[in-house]
């Protein structure tokens, strides 16, 4: 469903949906590690670059799979 999402869409409209999956992955890991969790949802610098970094490398990796 990500990859289709990717594929269809410019990386701005992908996002929106990108990141609200890795926000349910942050929260359902929770129990395997939960200081990044953690850090994620209670430090909006570091949940930046996190989003950022992900939203380009998933985006780019699906789109050059095609």
């Amino acid at each position: 469903e990500l990859k289709r999402a990717a594929v269809v869409n410019p990386i701005e409209n992908f996002g929106l949906i990108f990141l609200k999956a890795l926000e349910s992955i942050f929260i359902d890991r929770m129990d395997r590690n939960e200081d990044i969790t953690l850090k994620y949802i209670n430090e909006k610098d570091f949940r930046n670059v996190v989003n950022n970094v992900m939203l380009k490398e998933v985006y780019d990796k699906f789109n050059a799979e095609g």
